[in-house]
């Protein structure tokens, strides 16, 4: 004889719930079909262009160091991916994405914070400038926090950017890191 297995009704009324809220939020492309194309602008086509490796220097310690950057265009073309001192300790994430018509960032730093920077000024295919909206991992704003970041091309291979760290007490300082494409 056969048993049937019953399945209570609190957990057909939740998978049936999960279903109509999920199923418009599927991907929207299966095999043999593709994605709508992702929004875009200029500011952020400007840093999806920075594709690639990148080596230089910085004086971000009161020194002159050798840096590296890294960028990666991800998320079916929807953020941009930066690995600053990709492979060592101090390495650091950013992520770069649109927020409707706002390029946004967010930068995971070293120091244990989030912020989360706007597109303050740009000029097509020279600079874009980011300044903090806001942060998390911060007890305080007076927390040491990058507040600010201006990139700048040069060329489509020559590359530099500007951190400004926010200090205690309103103080600032800057790195700048200058970079050359890898070939």
């Amino acid at each position: 004889m056969e048993t049937s297995r019953r399945v209570p009704m609190r957990s057909l009324s939740l998978f049936a719930f999960l279903l109509a809220v999920l199923l418009p939020f599927r991907p929207a492309a299966g095999a043999g079909e593709t994605l709508p194309a992702p929004q875009t602008s200029a500011d952020f086509e400007m840093i999806k262009a920075l594709a690639g490796v990148w080596n230089g220097t910085t004086d971000a310690h009161g020194k002159k160091e050798s840096a590296r950057v890294a960028y990666k265009v991800t998320s079916a073309g929807t953020a941009v991916e930066e690995t600053l001192f990709p492979g060592t300790p101090h390495e650091m994430v950013s992520v770069y994405f649109l927020d409707g018509k706002t390029l946004m960032m967010t930068h995971y730093c070293a120091l244990g914070n989030q912020p989360r920077m706007k597109v303050t000024a740009f000029e097509p295919n020279k600079k874009i400038k980011f300044e903090m909206v806001d942060a998390t991992g911060m007890k305080s704003p007076e927390d040491p926090h990058m507040g600010q970041l201006t990139v700048t091309m040069k060329d489509k291979d020559h590359l530099t950017q500007e951190w400004v760290h926010m200090m205690p007490g309103g103080k600032k300082e800057s790195a700048t890191f200058v970079y050359e494409r890898e070939k």
